[in-house]
Protein backbone atom coordinates (compact mmCIF):
# COMPACT_ATOMS: atom_id res chain seq x y z
CA UNK A 1 0.00 0.00 0.00
CA UNK A 2 2.73 2.58 0.36
CA UNK A 3 4.36 1.28 -2.30
CA UNK A 4 1.45 2.22 -4.24
CA UNK A 5 1.00 5.23 -2.40
CA UNK A 6 4.69 6.39 -3.08
CA UNK A 7 4.09 5.33 -6.97
CA UNK A 8 1.20 7.34 -7.15
CA UNK A 9 2.89 10.24 -5.59
CA UNK A 10 6.13 9.98 -7.85
CA UNK A 11 3.66 9.47 -10.88
CA UNK A 12 1.58 12.88 -9.99
CA UNK A 13 4.82 14.44 -9.38
CA UNK A 14 5.98 13.65 -13.11
CA UNK A 15 2.87 14.90 -14.40
CA UNK A 16 3.00 18.04 -12.78
CA UNK A 17 6.68 18.56 -13.61
CA UNK A 18 5.19 17.41 -17.36
CA UNK A 19 2.74 19.66 -17.25
CA UNK A 20 4.92 22.94 -15.57
CA UNK A 21 7.75 21.81 -18.36
CA UNK A 22 5.02 22.05 -20.84
CA UNK A 23 3.76 25.44 -19.93
CA UNK A 24 7.54 26.59 -19.69
CA UNK A 25 7.70 25.54 -23.26
CA UNK A 26 4.62 27.05 -24.60
CA UNK A 27 5.28 30.23 -22.96
CA UNK A 28 9.15 30.06 -24.41
CA UNK A 29 7.89 29.29 -27.62
CA UNK A 30 5.24 32.09 -27.31
CA UNK A 31 7.50 34.68 -26.93
CA UNK A 32 10.13 33.47 -29.57
CA UNK A 33 7.19 33.57 -32.05
CA UNK A 34 6.32 37.59 -30.86
CA UNK A 35 10.35 38.47 -30.86
CA UNK A 36 10.73 36.81 -34.55
CA UNK A 37 7.34 38.64 -35.41
CA UNK A 38 8.92 41.65 -34.21
CA UNK A 39 11.96 41.32 -36.02
CA UNK A 40 10.12 40.78 -39.17
CA UNK A 41 8.92 44.30 -38.56
CA UNK A 42 11.65 45.66 -38.03
CA UNK A 43 13.18 43.95 -40.86
CA UNK A 44 10.67 45.18 -43.58
CA UNK A 45 10.61 48.71 -41.87
CA UNK A 46 13.84 48.66 -42.72
CA UNK A 47 14.00 46.89 -46.16
CA UNK A 48 11.18 50.21 -46.91
CA UNK A 49 13.75 52.75 -45.64
CA UNK A 50 16.37 51.26 -47.74
CA UNK A 51 13.94 51.15 -50.59
CA UNK A 52 12.89 54.95 -49.98
CA UNK A 53 16.61 55.81 -49.87
CA UNK A 54 17.50 53.90 -53.01
CA UNK A 55 14.72 55.17 -54.80
CA UNK A 56 15.18 58.82 -54.05
CA UNK A 57 18.88 58.40 -54.84
CA UNK A 58 17.50 57.25 -58.27
CA UNK A 59 15.49 60.34 -58.54
CA UNK A 60 18.14 62.41 -57.61
CA UNK A 61 20.83 61.29 -60.08
CA UNK A 62 17.91 61.38 -62.64
CA UNK A 63 16.66 65.31 -62.32
CA UNK A 64 19.69 66.64 -60.36
CA UNK A 65 21.15 67.69 -63.57
CA UNK A 66 18.25 69.40 -64.60
CA UNK A 67 17.25 71.08 -61.58
CA UNK A 68 20.47 72.63 -61.10
CA UNK A 69 20.25 73.56 -65.16
CA UNK A 70 17.03 75.16 -64.52
CA UNK A 71 18.19 77.19 -61.20
CA UNK A 72 20.79 78.75 -63.17
CA UNK A 73 18.38 79.45 -66.33
CA UNK A 74 16.11 81.43 -63.55
CA UNK A 75 18.84 83.06 -61.70
CA UNK A 76 20.09 84.30 -64.80
CA UNK A 77 16.78 85.93 -66.43
CA UNK A 78 16.38 87.35 -62.62
CA UNK A 79 20.01 88.90 -63.13
CA UNK A 80 19.18 89.96 -66.89
CA UNK A 81 15.81 91.39 -65.22
CA UNK A 82 17.69 93.53 -62.64
CA UNK A 83 20.25 94.77 -64.99
CA UNK A 84 17.42 95.98 -67.62
CA UNK A 85 15.52 97.62 -64.85
CA UNK A 86 18.64 99.97 -64.58
CA UNK A 87 18.67 101.13 -68.64
CA UNK A 88 15.44 101.16 -68.85
CA UNK A 89 14.59 104.82 -68.94
CA UNK A 90 17.50 105.09 -71.98
CA UNK A 91 15.04 102.87 -73.61
CA UNK A 92 12.63 103.96 -76.62
CA UNK A 93 9.41 102.54 -74.84
CA UNK A 94 10.62 104.60 -71.86
CA UNK A 95 7.79 107.37 -72.39
CA UNK A 96 8.90 109.60 -69.57
CA UNK A 97 12.03 111.92 -69.26
CA UNK A 98 14.85 110.15 -67.39
CA UNK A 99 15.63 113.13 -65.20
CA UNK A 100 12.04 112.55 -63.37
CA UNK A 101 12.59 109.07 -62.40
CA UNK A 102 13.64 107.68 -59.36
CA UNK A 103 14.70 103.75 -59.20
CA UNK A 104 13.52 102.08 -55.53
CA UNK A 105 14.11 98.70 -56.84
CA UNK A 106 11.22 97.32 -54.26
CA UNK A 107 8.12 96.66 -53.99
CA UNK A 108 8.15 98.53 -57.17
CA UNK A 109 11.17 99.57 -59.90
CA UNK A 110 10.51 103.06 -60.08
CA UNK A 111 8.49 106.52 -59.21
CA UNK A 112 8.04 108.47 -61.95
CA UNK A 113 7.45 112.01 -61.46
CA UNK A 114 5.80 112.92 -65.57
CA UNK A 115 6.86 116.89 -65.83
CA UNK A 116 9.05 118.08 -62.79
CA UNK A 117 11.92 118.74 -64.82
CA UNK A 118 9.82 120.85 -67.18
CA UNK A 119 8.46 122.68 -64.04
CA UNK A 120 4.32 121.72 -65.49
CA UNK A 121 1.69 119.75 -63.27
CA UNK A 122 3.07 116.47 -62.43
CA UNK A 123 1.65 113.13 -62.57
CA UNK A 124 3.24 110.39 -60.35
CA UNK A 125 3.73 107.23 -61.53
CA UNK A 126 4.43 103.91 -59.69
CA UNK A 127 6.73 102.07 -62.69
CA UNK A 128 7.16 97.95 -62.37
CA UNK A 129 9.52 96.87 -65.36
CA UNK A 130 8.63 93.28 -66.41
CA UNK A 131 10.92 91.19 -68.82
CA UNK A 132 9.92 87.94 -70.96
CA UNK A 133 6.32 86.10 -69.53
CA UNK A 134 7.42 87.35 -66.03
CA UNK A 135 4.01 88.59 -64.26
CA UNK A 136 3.24 91.23 -61.00
CA UNK A 137 3.98 89.24 -58.14
CA UNK A 138 1.22 89.60 -54.88
CA UNK A 139 3.02 92.49 -53.36
CA UNK A 140 2.81 94.51 -56.85
CA UNK A 141 -1.06 94.00 -57.35
CA UNK A 142 -1.84 94.91 -53.96
CA UNK A 143 -0.02 98.22 -54.65
CA UNK A 144 -1.47 98.47 -58.23
CA UNK A 145 -5.13 97.73 -56.29
CA UNK A 146 -4.02 101.01 -53.83
CA UNK A 147 -3.69 102.45 -56.18
CA UNK A 148 -6.14 101.91 -58.75
CA UNK A 149 -8.76 102.45 -56.23
CA UNK A 150 -7.61 106.01 -55.17
CA UNK A 151 -5.97 104.51 -51.52
CA UNK A 152 -2.52 107.26 -52.34
CA UNK A 153 -2.17 109.96 -49.90
CA UNK A 154 0.26 112.71 -49.30
CA UNK A 155 2.08 113.10 -45.63
CA UNK A 156 4.48 114.81 -44.45
CA UNK A 157 6.61 114.32 -41.38
CA UNK A 158 8.23 117.38 -39.26
CA UNK A 159 11.34 117.22 -37.04
CA UNK A 160 12.18 119.53 -34.37
CA UNK A 161 15.26 121.07 -34.69
CA UNK A 162 16.10 121.26 -31.06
Amino acid sequence: MILEILFLLLLSYTFYLHVKTRRERETAIAQAEERARQLCEQLGQYQAEEKARLLFESWREKYEKQIREDAIRRSTAIVKGRVAEQFVPFLEQFKYNPRDARFIGSPVDYIVFDGLSEDRDITIVLLEVKTGRSQPNKRERRIMNAVRNGRVRWETIRLNNK
